[in-house]
């Protein structure tokens, strides 16, 4: 019992050090005219793609510093400056709709986690590069490239063909046709 009192007041000073998790919310919307794949890049985070209920592609990403070590109490001390600085960027090239978040040149982008929210017509092709996290995919006819190094891939898709590497992590995939094309799903560990 004793022990237990002794150890309250350090979580108590702890958790009034443990600094405030600054978050930002960046938002576009496009028309999808022309767009028949789209691309994202997130070094630490999650993608979600599903269809969108008009004729445009819809994109938020929620930004905030990713823990450290410790619990998560530490993170980046360059990581708020950088959310605050952050700004999505798009390129439209022979339909490939290409998604990144940018950040200031200095910006250590392990010090932030994207969590990635995005719509598009379900016809369209999805090509995701994540290093860490997850991605999920549901609706999308188009077909699902993605490579990751550590994370999960869960995709629940009409059909299109699947390519999916992961070095370390897990994939799961349903494709409610018969008739889906091509798939390779790989994973090195998991």
């Amino acid at each position: 019992m004793r022990r237990i009192v002794l150890f309250l007041p350090f979580l108590f000073i702890l958790a009034a050090c443990t600094p405030r998790r600054e978050t930002r919310t960046l938002e576009s919307m496009l028309p999808a005219a022309g767009v028949s794949i789209l691309i994202t890049h997130a070094n630490i985070g999650s993608v979600t793609v599903s269809p969108s209920t008009d004729a445009n592609v819809h994109v938020s990403v929620t930004l905030e510093p990713s823990n450290n070590f410790f619990w998560g109490i530490f993170t980046h001390d360059k990581a708020p400056e950088a959310i605050r600085a952050a700004t999505i960027t798009h390129t439209l090239d022979k339909g490939a709709l290409d998604f990144s978040a940018q950040y200031p040149p200095d910006a250590d982008a392990d010090a932030i986690n994207e969590e990635w929210h995005i719509s598009v017509p379900a016809k369209v092709h999805v090509r995701s590069h994540i290093n860490i996290g997850k991605l999920q995919v549901t609706g999308i006819g188009g077909g699902v490239e993605a490579q990751m190094n550590i994370g999960k891939v869960m995709l629940d898709v009409p059909g299109g063909p699947l390519d999916v590497s992961i070095n370390v992590g897990k994939i799961t995939a349903q494709a409610h046709t018969t008739d889906y094309g091509s798939v390779v799903l790989a994973t090195n560990i998991g």
